[in-house]
């Protein structure tokens, strides 16, 4: 496994305000009942960088096993070593099928971070890679580096078979807002599943139920949320499947050296889920739903002519300083004052770069969003 200090600062980047989390026992639960499969969705926070990594990987399937699951839904599994040494241990509880979107690149590039483990056979599995959020806007917020997306499998339950999804989503940073690229998430989520029979998605989407965003996620795929409370983490079922009972347990703890250490600062979320109706109502956008994507599409386009602008204004200004930066040299002028010129050039083309090329992508994310939702 590749740890390095490069990872380290990068995901350190992506988890600020991860700090001391408090946490409760977990629910008491019914049993299950035969008809109904259980599902366990859970950010596993498989980061490299935090004190005794192993141990606590190693703690998630012992506190997953409290739950009696039929199903686990696991995100933030970046690495592929990570994902076998898990697997194991979820295996030993029961979870004897199981696929996983792990990478064993350096750094863990690519990564989907996303698990599906399972006590009954995965008769089916596929996977959809996001499109938007893979250029770097800023490049400490580390999301662009994953291969982030949305994983399905269809599981042979005794009830029946259930087809499941779980995802993660671009995150925020630091009061940075990615509404617009978790809304292309959404719509590519929406696309890829298709009006198949997909009974659940479920995950860290890293948006309230009230966020455009979240509710593009409901409309788009006609589920409802199973989740008690509120939470970036949840758990949609489609209408025809009924919830027997949901459950969020606060994030769990273990015991290390006598002292009690966070295993994620993510709940975990369960649901009782029966098949009902096989054949429910294609999904439809309501028109609240649908007047307040337009305005979003309009001011976000509003806003990028004027990034546009800005982004070719950068790229004269840059010329310009190189020339005055080369003119300053030919005439024997101060070193100083090139460098200065020549530090402004660069800082010129970063916002060439971002106003541009990054500019340029969100605008195709933005406009493929807005072809498959309305």
């Amino acid at each position: 496994m590749h740890r390095s200090a490069i990872l380290i600062a990068l995901v350190l980047g992506a988890c600020v305000g991860r700090k001391d989390v408090v946490t409760e026992p977990p629910p008491e639960l019914p049993a299950r009942s035969d008809d109904a499969l259980r599902l366990v969705t859970f950010n596993a926070w498989g980061v490299p960088f935090r004190d005794r990594h192993d141990d606590l990987l190693d703690a998630v399937a012992p506190v997953l096993d409290r739950y009696d699951a039929d199903v686990l839904l696991l995100q933030e599994v970046w690495f592929e070593d990570d994902a076998l040494r898990l697997a194991e241990g979820l295996a030993d509880i029961g979870f004897v099928h199981e696929v996983h979107h792990a990478s064993d690149a350096i750094l863990a590039f690519d990564s989907a971070g996303l698990m599906i483990a399972s006590k009954h056979p995965i008769v089916d599995h596929d996977f959809h890679p996001f499109r938007a959020g893979r250029l770097p806007v800023r490049p400490w917020h580390v999301d662009w580096f994953s291969g982030k997306g949305v994983a399905t499998a269809t599981i042979d339950h005794p009830s029946g078979r259930f087809r499941i999804g779980t995802a993660h989503m671009q995150a925020d940073y630091d009061g940075i807002v990615y509404t617009d690229v978790r809304v292309a998430q959404s719509a590519e989520l929406a696309a890829a599943i298709g009006w198949r029979p997909i009974h659940v998605v479920a995950g860290d989407f890293n948006s309230e139920a009230h966020e455009l965003e979240h509710r593009v996620l409901v409309g788009a795929l006609g589920v409802r949320s199973a989740r008690v409370g509120e939470g970036v983490d949840d758990i949609l079922v489609r209408d025809g499947v009924s919830v027997r009972g949901s459950w969020t347990s606060p994030p769990p703890s273990t015991e290390l050296d006598g002292e009690a250490i966070a295993v994620s600062d993510h709940p975990i979320l369960v649901a009782d889920l029966a098949i009902e109706n096989g054949h429910p109502d294609p999904p439809t956008l309501d028109d609240d739903l649908r007047s307040d994507l337009e305005t979003f599409f309009e001011d976000r386009e509003r806003y990028r002519a004027v990034k546009r602008t800005g982004g070719w204004a950068a790229v004269l200004l840059g010329f310009l300083l190189i020339a005055a930066s080369e003119r300053n040299r030919r005439r024997g002028g101060r070193r100083l004052v090139r460098v200065v010129l020549l530090t402004l050039a660069l800082l010129s083309a970063v916002g060439a770069y971002r106003g541009i090329a990054v500019g340029t992508a969100r605008d195709h994310w933005r406009a493929q969003a807005r072809a498959t939702l309305l």
